[in-house]
């Protein structure tokens, strides 16, 4: 992912193959371009959402993405279900530099 200004709108890019992917910063989990621009290189989820041919460019969102996959999850889920998983920590599931009151996390506070 890269980053790149389009209609006035700071927007992360993406390729499959020689086409190019556009997401505007509001269809990100970013709140601004610093923090869009931190995570170049990393990897995302993207849903498209208009397809442009003629001009090999489409439009695309992670927020919308990470809703589609989030559903997926519920509809895959049933009761009785045997399945075979890792154990993992939390870490990669929230930003590098999010802290929080490890008491708070013990359930210490009231």
């Amino acid at each position: 992912m890269s980053v790149e200004t389009h209609a006035g709108k700071v927007c992360g890019i993406v390729f499959v193959g020689h086409i190019k992917g556009i997401i505007p910063i509001d269809e990100t989990e970013f709140e601004n371009g610093a923090r869009l621009r931190d995570a170049v290189g990393t990897t995302i989820c993207y849903k498209v959402l208009q397809l442009d041919r003629n001009s090999a460019i489409f439009g695309a969102s992670s927020k919308q993405a990470i809703n589609h996959l989030q559903g997926l999850t519920w509809d895959q889920l049933r009761e009785n279900m045997v399945i075979e998983a890792k154990y993992s920590s939390w870490d990669h599931w929230f930003h590098p530099e999010l802290h929080w009151c490890s008491k708070c996390m013990e359930g210490e506070h009231s």
